[in-house]
């Protein structure tokens, strides 16, 4: 398995691992396809387990309207 999707869950997921950082593990969840059906897509990548104001910004600065945006995978 590879880090891609551990990383976009939580970026800070190597400094935790690693015990430099002790707040809780963002994890991805592997039954969650949103990344990847975005990828597929052509559209640009955010994780579902983002916090909603994190995924709404980022939608907004993308260019899209977060309530147009299935969220739910």
């Amino acid at each position: 398995m590879g880090l891609a999707r551990v990383l976009l869950a939580d970026p800070l997921w190597p400094k935790k691992a690693s015990g430099e950082i002790t707040d809780p593990i963002n994890e991805c969840r592997n039954t969650c396809t949103m990344c990847m059906k975005r990828t597929m897509e052509y559209k640009p990548v955010f994780c579902a387990r983002w916090e909603k104001e994190r995924r709404f910004a980022f939608l907004r600065r993308v260019g899209e309207k977060p309530e147009e945006v299935d969220q739910s995978s």
